[in-house]
Order: C-alpha cells, then structure tokens, then sequence
C-alpha cells in the first residue's frame, strides 16, 4: 500500500517528465503513491497498477515510491516499439503500459506485442 504524497511532489515529477499528469491519476496518487490500483480498456476492463511520482520526504516514502513514473517511462523507453513522446503511467503485469503524450491530457493503453496504442478511461477501485 502507498502513502499520500503532496501536490508539490506531483508537480516535481512533472517538471522534470515535462508532461502534465493527468488529472484522474493525480487525484488517486495524491491519496496512494505507490501501488495505487485501477481499472481501464476497452471491452473488458482490465486491472492495472499505477506508477508513483518520487517522494524522498521519509525513508517509508521513498521505499514506496521507488517505481516513480520518470524511471518506469525511462525503464519503458528500453522497448523497440515504445513511443518516443510518451510517459508511462501504470502496468498491467503482462507488458502492457498505460499512458500519456506530453501536451495531452488523454490516457491511453500500449500493447507491448504489436505497438497498439487506444484510447481510454480510468475507473478507480474501491
């Protein structure tokens, strides 16, 4: 389970994607940094795990939050079909990435195997 983390932890983290994180993932990561659960897809949904944005505050927020959205977009970019422009905000386990374009504030699902990329929403768990 993740912690809270801050607004201006959030802000950091954009500053230094140069990308806005969309809003419906901040309001979750605000409350859940690290670990953050949701669902998204298309015609069925499927269970996806959030990145967090990097919050050194304490040791416990920094343990958390090591799979910060900067070093996942990073560790993502390794893939040969993984958009230039894009930032990696959540995994699904198999590969497959949710995420945004910098000047966007759209979330969309890339499919590892074949390069797709789709529109999508974020329905948060419970």
């Amino acid at each position: 389970m993740g912690l809270p983390t801050t607004s201006e932890k959030i802000l950091e983290e954009e500053t230094r994607l140069d990308c806005e994180i969309p809003e419906i993932i901040k309001s979750i990561i605000l409350k859940n940094n690290g670990g953050a659960e949701c669902y998204a897809g298309d015609e069925r949904d499927e269970f996806w795990i959030l990145f967090s944005v990097k919050d050194t505050r304490t040791r416990k927020h920094a343990s958390r939050s090591a799979n910060y959205i900067e070093r996942e977009t990073e560790s993502a970019k390794t893939w040969a079909n993984f958009p230039d422009e894009a930032v990696a905000l959540g995994e699904n386990g198999s590969g497959d990435y949710l995420i945004t374009f910098k000047k966007s504030a759209c979330i969309y699902i890339w499919r590892h195997e074949s390069g797709e990329i789709s529109e999508t929403s974020i329905k948060i768990t419970g």
